[in-house]
């Protein structure tokens, strides 16, 4: 289904028993989607969603402590992102549930001659 992000919102807002999500886009921020009524989140899935950080992926699962799966496809430039087993900690510590984490990040890194994008899988 394609919505805008409004409509996204009010998807989420009526839907108190929302077990899964998979969102796809190029159009919205991490901040920008809606957590709002997450608590009954199990399966989440965000692929092609820019800005993601170490502090939003940490306010994003503090809002579904049963998940129990969680894949993100993300472009970030925040380097706490690199550290695999940190992120996989910061996952597991929220949502002690969680038995499948699927991260690809594409992490840019910023020099003062230019960026340098690098892909961790």
């Amino acid at each position: 289904m394609l919505c805008q992000i409004n409509e996204l919102s009010l998807l989420i807002s009526i839907s108190p028993k929302l077990e899964y999500l998979n969102v796809s886009t190029r159009a919205y921020t991490v901040e920008s989607i809606p957590f709002v009524s997450s608590l009954t989140l199990k399966y989440v899935r965000l692929a092609a969603i820019y800005g993601l950080t170490y502090d939003t992926l940490t306010l994003m699962l503090e809002k579904m402590p049963d998940l129990l799966k969680l894949e993100l496809v993300s472009g970030c430039d925040d380097q706490r992102m690199v550290d695999r087993e940190k992120v996989k900690q910061l996952c597991r510590s929220l949502c002690p549930k969680l038995v499948s984490i699927k991260l690809k990040l594409e992490i840019i890194v910023h020099y003062e001659e230019g960026s340098f994008l690098a892909q961790l899988q």
